[in-house]
Order: structure tokens, then C-alpha cells, then sequence
């Protein structure tokens, strides 16, 4: 994973390298990929990843890790024989092999953590408070993933605001945005969707979020003025009416 601030101070681009699976020499599909990114206040990222693979991939698999650190490798039923990082052919990555008796088809969950992913200092706040950030996730392997699935979760007190971008688009063709704002827990954030992502095909999802609690002070201010207008109102219309009103 390799993170870098705009030059705006906006926001941050990423780049993942999607994994190498090792197996035969056949059309290999992935049958889907599944990320979890949960952004923390000192800039720093949980990721986890779940994979399940597809028809004629090996029992080996590598995935392009760049500055993160493994926390923990699972297997849905079965266990994991090895678990090692090979800094060598200039691409940092983590191999994984399975162990006896573990399905090719059994989801594979990896944990990191990334030291850096989001740079507060860089990213400091434009109108009305927003910061800008961006995921791009590369399709780099033979591999065709039938469904990848990004979901970018901000910190606790912070809210979307707007997507400004995404790959893939919605279209004429079709208009549904394949993006969509969740709330996770106490967080929000945005999923991005894509299917069939062949060799040197991507996603990218880009918004913008701010602080919440500048929104739940406007929000609260707002209830307030209604209800003393609400109040007021109500006095208005019991005001005596008629001869000798206010007499």
C-alpha cells in the first residue's frame, strides 16, 4: 500500500497492487476481494482484506503489502500453513500458504495495520471544514476479480459530505452509483463496488468529509430557534382578540 498527500493538501491517494496468485497457468479468477479500511485519528489504517478465490488458483498466494505490517492471518474452517513477508524482486509482499485439508474456495482474512496512511497535517480543512480523500485500487495480476469491494470508514465524529469521484462512473447505460455511503458502528464512511476487474483495470472512490460535531452544533442551534419560534407562535395565537384586548 502506498500512500501520498495531494498536492492540494486536500486529501491523499493511495495505490494497491492487487495480489499475485501463484497457480497453474490456466485463467485464474478471483471470485471476490473485499477491503476494510478503518482510518484513525493519529493517521494511522486497520485494513483488513477478505479473499475467496476461484476456479485454478493455487495454494499459494501473494498479496503486495508496501509499508504495512501483518497482524493476522484467518481462514474460514481451516488453517493457514504459513504466514511470511519476502521483501525480494523489489515488491514488498506477504505469502501465504494453505494448510492440509484447507479448500481453495475458504475465505482468506488478512489484518494490517498502516503506520501512515492519512497525513492530517497536509490534508487541512477548505470550505466549511472538508478534507478530501482518495482510495485507487489496481488490478495489476492476470487474475480477474469478479467482485471487488471497497469500504473507506472515517474516524468517530466525522461525516461524508460529498463523493466527488468514483471508478467505475455511473453512466446512461447505468445510472446507479456504485458507491454508497455506510454507517459502520459510530462511523461513516463510503463502499465502493466494482465487478470484473481484469488486468490494468481499477477503482477509485474520492470524497469529502468534515467534522460532525460543527454539524450537530448547527443541527441542535437549528432546533432550538424552531422551537422558540414554535413557542412564540403559540403566544401569538393565544393573544386575546377583540374589544378590550390587552385592556
Amino acid at each position: 500500500m502506498r500512500a501520498s498527500a495531494r498536492s492540494s493538501g486536500l486529501g491523499l491517494g493511495l495505490s494497491l497492487a492487487a495480489a499475485l496468485w501463484c497457480g497453474p497457468s490456466e485463467a485464474s479468477t478471483i471470485e471476490s476481494l473485499r477491503e476494510r479500511i478503518a482510518l484513525a485519528r493519529d493517521g494511522s489504517a486497520r485494513v483488513e482484506r477478505t479473499i475467496v478465490e476461484g476456479p485454478h488458483v493455487g495454494a499459494r498466494l501473494a498479496i503486495p503489502i508496501g509499508v504495512e505490517t501483518l497482524d493476522e492471518v484467518t481462514a474460514a474452517g481451516c488453517a493457514v500453513a504459513s504466514a511470511t513477508i519476502d521483501d525480494g524482486g523489489g515488491v514488498r509482499q506477504l505469502v501465504l500458504e494453505r494448510g492440509d485439508g484447507c479448500p481453495v474456495n475458504a475465505p482468506l482474512t488478512v489484518r494490517t495495520t498502516v503506520a501512515s496512511f492519512y497525513d492530517w497535517a497536509a490534508a487541512k480543512p477548505a470550505g466549511f471544514g472538508n478534507r478530501s480523500v482518495s482510495y485507487r485500487f489496481v488490478n495489476t495480476q492476470p487474475a480477474v476479480i469478479a467482485h471487488y469491494e471497497c469500504e473507506l470508514v472515517l474516524p468517530t465524529g466525522f461525516v461524508v459530505s460529498a463523493v466527488e469521484e468514483s471508478i467505475p462512473a455511473p453512466s446512461e447505460k447505468n445510472p446507479v452509483p456504485p458507491f454508497q455511503v455506510v454507517r459502520d458502528g459510530d462511523r461513516n464512511g463510503v463502499r465502493l463496488s466494482a465487478q470484473s476487474l481484469a488486468m490494468g483495470d481499477e477503482g477509485l472512490i474520492r470524497f469529502k468529509f468534515k467534522s460532525g460535531d460543527k454539524s450537530n452544533l448547527l443541527l441542535g442551534g437549528g432546533l432550538l430557534v424552531a422551537l422558540a419560534y414554535l413557542v412564540w407562535f403559540r403566544d401569538l395565537v393565544r393573544k386575546p382578540q377583540g374589544p378590550g384586548a390587552g385592556a
